[in-house]
């Protein structure tokens, strides 16, 4: 009897030591889909448009930014690409990140739910509705409708357009970035992007002049196949 006793004692250390060592899965040897990273967050950072989150990868630490959004330290996150930028000064933090990489969002799962990624690409094609407004050009200018007609003709040379600010995001790689509109339209192109280092708000009718940019891919999603950039606003007579 006390034979068999110990017998099983010895199993069920057995047991025991067996699931202890037993190898634990090993989150760093995740197969990711490519250009996805993987990280814990070990520090948060919050302002008024971005969340700065120091991320632990491969024994690595970095800085990336995200619209503002809640996150906790510890948490394991997932992301995509991301523009990286160097010596990038937040004045809203009074502080230069040496580097630091915009990224459009995180999640907490190496792949994205379909419905997700399907919502994604809805957003993306439907980001600016076509506003009802008429706006006469100045002279001098031209109407949004034939700047997409003609944008070989302009592109990389300055233009002054006058429209309607139906879209605001400041503070985006450092730039402020609008959507107007003046009404016209050219096989459904009515919208243009501009970037400008002054303040708008949505409502205002303005006047800018800047530099006609075309296929611009600025990474981390920013991807324009018209922009007017480094735009200023301008009275006319």
């Amino acid at each position: 009897m006390r034979t068999f006793l110990k017998l099983q004692i010895i199993a069920l250390v057995l047991v025991v030591s067996s699931c202890q060592n037993a190898p634990k899965k090993n989150q760093s040897n995740e197969q990711l889909p490519l250009g996805t990273h993987r990280g814990e967050v070990s520090d948060v950072i919050q302002t008024a448009s971005y969340t700065y989150l120091l991320v632990e990868e491969n024994g690595a630490e970095n800085w990336i930014a995200i619209p503002q959004e809640v996150v906790n330290k510890g948490e394991t996150i997932y992301y995509d690409g991301g523009l990286e930028m160097k010596n990038f000064e937040s004045k809203a933090l009074g502080r230069v990140f040496e580097t630091v990489y915009f990224v459009q969002s995180i999640r907490y799962e190496a792949v994205k739910p379909v419905q997700e990624a399907i919502q994604e690409k809805m957003n993306k094609q439907s980001a600016v509705s076509k506003t009802d407004v008429s706006i006469d050009q100045p002279e001098g200018a031209v109407s949004v409708a034939r700047i997409f007609e003609n944008q070989k003709d302009f592109a990389d040379k300055r233009v002054t357009v006058r429209g309607k600010v139906v879209k605001v995001n400041n503070g985006i790689l450092g730039v402020n970035w609008l959507h107007i509109q003046d009404g016209s339209n050219y096989n459904g192109d009515f919208d243009l992007t501009v970037t400008t280092d002054e303040l708008f708000s949505v409502g205002d009718e303005v006047t800018f002049i800047g530099k006609l940019g075309l296929n611009k891919d600025f990474g981390a999603g920013y991807s324009y196949p018209v922009i007017l950039e480094e735009a200023k606003k301008v009275k006319m007579q």
